[in-house]
């Protein structure tokens, strides 16, 4: 695996690690809450899938407590926790870039501000929190997507996957556990776990060892965030966005895998 600042891909298991020069929470902002008043909240659970002002196509992963992954095809990813008040959301939110993209191999602190329709459209403008204009604020415009409303389970959810941009397999067991060991040594190992079993949204979490040179500084990171399983999609797709950060560096990982077929006894 390259997890490099500066390549213009990390040859990892995902679609990308960005590497930053300053920390990140992957939760980001506060407590997903209702600020007060008598407007009921909306809420921004959901699958959503959109494009930005600039035609990049986005999905999006958010549980019932606010907690989001917006992620971009080009492995740029906003983390945060939402809060809402009627049809209002807003967040502070970690901006994470894969390594030698347009904006730098770096992270930024963001705010977000939009409306939900829950369960049918969310719209958010994601801009700089800081004076400087680190990068252009853009206007993310995302559609429900109904394979929230499936039922999840670690039984739907085991299986192995191939991540096809590095031919990685990942293994999830019927238990949750998750592991897999790419061609450099890297081993990641962790648990995919329910957050509601009536939505098709999961909990994930990994961490790396026996990483050696310049990926050393991955063992130990410990990576958190949110999955779903689209059983709409032949071969079956895990879509996932996950986030941590260790020693003053924050990374960022997306993956979107292909479940290959069950194994035949031997």
């Amino acid at each position: 695996m390259s997890a490099v600042v500066g390549s213009r891909r990390c040859a990892a298991l995902a679609a990308g690690i960005c590497l930053s020069l300053a920390g990140c929470d992957h939760r980001g902002g506060a407590a997903a809450t209702s600020s007060g008043g008598d407007d009921q909240a909306e809420s921004i659970g959901g699958v959503w899938e959109g494009t930005d002002t600039a035609g990049r196509a986005f999905i999006g992963l958010a549980d019932e407590a606010g907690e989001f992954h917006l992620i971009a095809d080009d492995g740029t990813q906003y983390v945060g926790t939402a809060t809402a008040t009627g049809d209002s959301v807003s967040a502070n939110a970690d901006r994470l870039v894969r390594p030698g993209g347009s904006a730098g191999s770096k992270y930024d602190a963001a705010s977000l501000k939009g409306k939900v329709e829950q369960r049918v459209s969310l719209s958010v403008t994601l801009a700089p929190a800081a004076a400087a204009q680190s990068f252009a604020a853009e206007t993310l415009s995302l559609q429900f997507n109904p394979i929230y409303n499936n039922p999840s389970s670690l039984a739907m959810f085991a299986g192995d996957y191939m991540d096809p941009t590095s031919g990685n397999t990942i293994t999830v067991t019927g238990s949750g556990s998750l592991f897999w060991r790419d061609p450099n040594g890297c081993l990641a190992s962790g648990a995919v776990s329910l957050i509601d079993a009536s939505h098709d949204l999961y909990e994930v979490q990994f961490s790396y060892s026996a990483c050696q040179g310049q990926n050393a500084q991955l063992n130990g990171v410990e990576f958190t965030g949110l999955g779903t399983l689209d059983t709409s999609q032949q071969p079956i797709q895990a879509v996932i966005g996950v986030s941590g950060e260790a020693a003053g560096r924050g990374y960022a990982i997306d993956m979107r895998l292909s479940r290959l077929p069950p194994r035949s006894p031997i």
